[in-house]
């Protein structure tokens, strides 16, 4: 679903969770991250999250 998104954050498989969050924080507007967009803005942090951890996983399994 997001998967457009994580790519545009070029990141590898092997970064941290950490570093996925901070990728997409850069990503976000200034005006996005005031408290008002709160769960949106978390809710695109697991979106990341999720969409790195298939990616992992299909690294995993094809072992490239």
């Amino acid at each position: 679903m997001m998967y457009g998104t994580y790519c545009r954050l070029g990141l590898h498989v092997s970064q941290s969770n950490v570093e996925v969050i901070r990728a997409t924080r850069r990503l976000l507007n200034p005006e996005g991250r005031g408290r008002k967009y709160r769960k949106k803005r978390q809710d695109l942090y697991r979106a990341m999250l999720k969409e790195h951890k298939a990616a992992q996983e299909l690294f995993r399994r094809y072992r490239f």
